[in-house]
């Protein structure tokens, strides 16, 4: 075997037969292809497993602490909304993260009254215990008919099998949830249950927030509905001015490159010069006696939110600070390489204006993502699908509760000692008792409902399905890939670009889809591989918090940073090797070794060609960015038309339809300059083997625009 330098110093010979990419070829990574039918196979049957046993309504509706769907399931048939004893443990912004751990009952519909037991207790006239019976609310009917007496109702209340108190509510997302009207009218109540006033403030606040973000919500769709047409026509305006920057980098490339690297440099040195001064003319900010905790929610309820938002966010010394410094940093940064990669770059301008020059003699490419988005979004929708499924076939968890407050719960054997010790709800009930007599069960301590968990085998099946996503999507953009790799490099070793097939683009889908779907499939098992190691990862760190330490967030870190160096490499060794295994019809291993040998026989046009064009590209999409975003800027807070009714309204919340149209002509144009990279990549590689293998022949395939480049750089070589 030769020494690994003499491997990769080993260059294309020329071959004055070689016309591009090979018509007669075989199929490759069969093996690999056999394997993702298989895996596609038992995706299927890990989604009929999932379909015939889960139930995607208890993923959306809510369930008693029985684990009960509220209106499907048993007795709570009929029973739609969902009512919780304790509501202010629900209502603190921690219970909800964490999860309420308050007794909840199926209801047919909310309380429309406030109620408390105490009221009745503390009564010392004669009590209607069937209207007593008719008000209370318990985990179960049967409870509520056994109430007639005083006693036997302070029992249902200690034992938390009825609520307490209850107040006026409506239904939110089928949940009970009260307004701030009501908590304010049932003050007494709250007060004479002993309702701990900071967690009454505290729900009364995220109440306020869901109040508000509900009535906000409603009014931004409301403004979205009646400007609908302009968004539509933004949307077309981002398709159009896209196409026409590719057109302009075919025309005028050389100038539209050196003066966006100019506007970039005067743009970084003027913010940077701006940042400072703003810095140093502002006063030091005052110390805010507001309440950080809910200052937030507090703010959301003013219907000008986020311009107030951005407004304290200049206002803020810090902010100008930080500026400064990161635009100086990207400014020098830039300018050295400017001024020492000059040459480079106008290889990588020429490659970009004869890339611009392929996209517009194939112009199907442009419509072609259109494939992969269809393909991608079946992946989506198909494995989110698998997941609710699967994420309803989980396990009931009980725990032990309250054990430690009661003094009179026994239970034999030591069988439950301590609270948060997972339980059996008809164990409980057989093993632990009341002191006093054996046949009543504990007054404080009970057995509840605590979540859902899967068992094993489902979280199996949970981390096949999310493989399983990573590899069909790494599939669905490798596949794309190797498509436009084969149809610009047909482009380029055409020697007379007019003789280019009409049908480049489906004559490349079939040939990759009949020869090398096993490529494609071994190039995205390792990428996917590797995405679901780094998902691993973030699993673990998760789970590791309350081990947080140095040494594992150090170890953590340096694990995360290895794999997504290694995701990085790999996805720049797999698209090259799909590159060149359409050009010479190579399996994925030597594909990706000529590839890789010959990137590195030219490591310093690879690097400078590759991060120069990503930089380029980068610099479009937010030039045409923040045109269109300045556009709706300019029109969206100007009085606009209601198409339904003629009439002119000015928008209360203008930001939002310029976010949307910010987004998604970034979106739109990352589409169109996807198409535009990959084209850049392929003809360098094909420039790179094209001077390679025709050096000395002076039959290169290549432009005379990148010939005059090549020329110059040889005069200095011998020079």
């Amino acid at each position: 075997m030769a020494p690994r330098e003499d491997r990769l110093s080993h260059k294309f010979e020329f071959d004055p037969s070689f016309k591009g990419p090979l018509k007669h070829r075989s199929c490759t990574d069969v093996c690999c292809l056999l394997l993702f039918i298989v895996f596609l196979i038992a995706w299927g049957g890990v989604a009929y497993f999932a379909y015939r046993n889960g139930d995607p309504e208890k993923f959306i509706l809510p369930s008693d602490s029985d684990n009960h769907v509220c209106g499907l399931d048993g007795t709570d048939k009929g029973k739609p909304n969902l009512f919780f004893f304790d509501l202010t443990e629900c209502l603190d912004p921690k219970a909800v993260l964490d999860g309420c751990k308050t007794p909840h009952v199926c209801v047919a519909s909310c309380p429309d009254t406030s109620w408390a037991a105490v009221e009745v207790l503390n009564s010392a006239q004669p009590i209607d215990w069937a209207l007593v019976r008719r008000k209370l609310i318990c985990r179960h009917d049967d409870i509520a008919s056994t109430i007639n007496s005083k006693q036997s109702l302070k029992d249902a209340l200690d034992k938390q099998l009825c609520a307490k108190y209850y107040i006026a509510m409506k239904p939110f997302y089928r949940r009970c949830i009260p307004s701030l009207k009501e908590i304010s009218a049932a003050g007494k109540i709250l007060r004479e249950n002993n309702v701990d006033l900071t967690q009454l403030t505290n729900g009364s606040k995220v109440i306020e927030f869901v109040t508000s973000a509900q009535y906000i919500s409603k009014i931004v769709m409301e403004e979205l509905y009646k400007i609908r047409y302009y968004l539509l026509g933004g949307i077309a305006i981002a398709i159009v001015v896209s196409l026409v920057y590719i057109l302009l980098l075919r025309c005028v490339s050389f100038i539209l490159v050196w003066l966006s690297i100019l506007a970039l440099l005067v743009l970084l040195g003027y913010g940077a010069y701006f940042s400072y001064m703003k810095y140093k003319t502002m006063e030091e900010p005052k110390p805010s006696v507001e309440d950080e905790h809910f200052d937030l929610i507090l703010k959301f309820r003013d219907t000008h939110f986020i311009q107030d938002k951005i407004k304290e966010l200049l206002s803020d010394r810090n902010t100008w600070f930080y500026s400064a410094i990161v635009c100086s940093i990207v400014f020098v940064i830039l300018l050295l390489v400017v001024l020492f990669l000059r040459a480079r770059i106008r290889l990588a301008i020429a490659l970009i204006g004869e890339a611009s020059i392929c996209i517009s003699s194939i112009k199907s490419s442009l419509i072609f993502p259109v494939f992969p988005w269809t393909l991608h979004l079946i992946v989506i929708v198909w494995s989110v699908l698998i997941g609710v499924y699967l994420y309803t076939l989980g396990d009931s968890i009980y725990k032990v509760v309250g054990l430690a407050n009661d003094n009179q719960c026994i239970c034999q054997n030591n069988y439950y000692t301590h609270d948060g010790q997972w339980c059996t709800p008809n164990k409980w009930y057989d093993m632990c008792h009341s002191v006093s007599n054996p046949n009543m069960s504990c007054s404080i301590a009970s057995c509840k409902f605590f979540n859902k968990t899967p068992n094993n085998f489902v979280t199996y099946l949970f981390l096949f399905n999310i493989f399983a996503y990573f590899w069909a999507s790494s599939f669905v953009m490798a596949l794309s890939e190797m498509i436009l790799a084969g149809t610009f490099a047909t482009w380029y070793w055409t020697a007379k670009k007019r003789d280019v097939p009409f049908f480049t683009v489906t004559t490349a889908v079939f040939r990759t889809i009949r020869y090398h779907l096993g490529t494609v499939a071994f190039g995205s098992l390792i990428i996917s591989i590797c995405k679901f190691i780094r998902f691993l990862l973030e699993y673990i760190e998760k789970k590791c918090k309350k081990f947080d330490n140095g040494f594992t967030r150090a170890i953590l870190c340096a694990l995360k940073c290895f794999f997504w160096c290694l995701h990085k490499f790999i996805a720049f060794v797999n698209k090259n090797a799909y590159i060149m295994c359409a050009i010479h019809g190579g399996n994925f291993c030597k594909s990706a070794k000529d590839a890789f040998s010959l990137l590195i026989r030219n490591a310093v046009r690879t690097v400078v060609v590759d991060k120069v064009a990503d930089l380029l590209l980068f610099l479009g999409k937010v030039l045409l960015t923040a045109g269109v975003s300045a556009g709706a800027y300019y029109i969206f807070f100007r009085p606009v038309i209601d198409f339904d009714t003629k009439k002119s309204f000015i928008l209360e919340y203008p930001w939002f339809p310029v976010a949307i149209l910010g987004v998604a002509t970034f979106l739109i144009s990352s589409t169109f300059f996807r198409v535009y990279s990959m084209a850049i990549d392929t003809l360098f590689l094909c420039f790179l083997e094209d001077c390679e293998r025709n050096d000395g022949s002076q039959e290169y395939f290549m432009s005379k625009r990148l010939m005059k480049l090549l020329t110059k750089r040889k005069v200095v070589d011998h020079e």
